[in-house]
């Protein structure tokens, strides 16, 4: 696990990043992710602890949902 600290410390350099996420996690202070309606242009989320970035939901053939965070500062 990736802690905050070092999500941080990523985004002190300015990169664009790309990490998954649990569907479990919470999210914008009180919501799991797997409960968001999330469209294929992705949507904004709160992290506690980080701040804000995008999330995709990905669902391939087999059923599998992934969830991927992508952080452009």
């Amino acid at each position: 696990m990736v802690r905050n600290s070092c999500l941080k410390s990523i985004r002190s350099h300015g990169w664009v990043w790309v990490t998954t996420l649990r569907k479990n996690r919470i999210v914008n202070h009180n919501k799991q992710l797997n409960k968001l309606d999330i469209s294929e242009e992705g949507i904004p989320i709160h992290l506690r602890g980080y701040g804000w970035v995008t999330v995709f939901k990905f669902t391939a053939k087999n059923g599998r949902i992934d969830y991927i965070k992508i952080v452009a500062e």
